[in-house]
């Protein structure tokens, strides 16, 4: 993975896009290299030096999916994901890499970038409750404060319980949600996974056909 990701922020709402820009341009791991609406996206995205899309509120659908024709029909596809007032379930979202979570902490959402451009995506949510079910109500309890971003010592003060119980569990779920730190294992409970592959070969053919009712979503 690089060692500065290089994102263009496209998003119609100017106050959600300049919040975001402020976030990633005060992080050592990313670059913002455009920040734009949907509109004028897909001129930017055809020549734009850059690693990671991502997409907020967007107006139309037509725009979406010159978006995504321009990022995906490249020699190197951009990566692609969303955030904020992005709605997952429109037309052409099974293209991306991952919706980020509203909620995500600046910290995490920065992190969760830098994972996007390495290939992130989301797991579809059937899977992920599945996983979050293998999980005891202990081990729940020690996820959801490790997601809030406590240390080892907060948590066992927090839950009363020895520290070396609480690495036991955090260890327990590591291998259960099939994470391997806590900075995944925090992405984790908010619904994002490590899985890969990034850009299915139907999304790359779909792009060039410039339609997404050509191909059905892959598997």
């Amino acid at each position: 993975m690089k060692d500065v990701i290089g994102v263009v922020i496209i998003d119609d709402d100017e106050r959600a896009r300049d919040e975001l820009e402020s976030l990633l341009a005060n992080a050592a791991e990313t670059e913002v290299r455009a920040v734009l609406g949907g509109a004028d996206a897909p001129a930017v995205i055809a020549g734009a030096e850059a690693d990671l899309v991502l997409i907020g509120r967007i107006g139309s659908d037509a725009e979406l999916e010159a978006i995504l024709t321009a990022a995906l029909a490249r020699p190197e596809p951009l990566t692609l994901a969303a955030y904020g007032g992005f709605d997952a379930e429109r037309p052409g979202a099974t293209y991306l890499n991952g919706v980020l979570p509203p909620l995500l902490a600046d910290r995490d959402f920065v992190h969760a970038v830098r994972l996007l451009a390495g290939g992130l995506r989301v797991r579809e949510p059937r899977r992920q409750v599945t996983r979050l079910a293998r999980l005891t109500p202990r081990e729940q309890d020690v996820l959801t404060l490790l997601s809030d971003g406590l240390s080892n010592d907060q948590i066992a003060h927090r839950l009363a319980l020895h520290v070396g119980t609480v690495k036991d569990h955090i260890r327990a779920i590591y291998s259960k949600c099939g994470v391997t730190n806590r900075v995944e294992a925090a992405l984790f409970a908010y619904g994002i996974d490590t899985a890969r592959p990034v850009v299915p070969r139907r999304a790359r053919s779909w792009a060039v056909a410039g339609s997404w009712q050509v191909h059905e979503r892959s598997a």
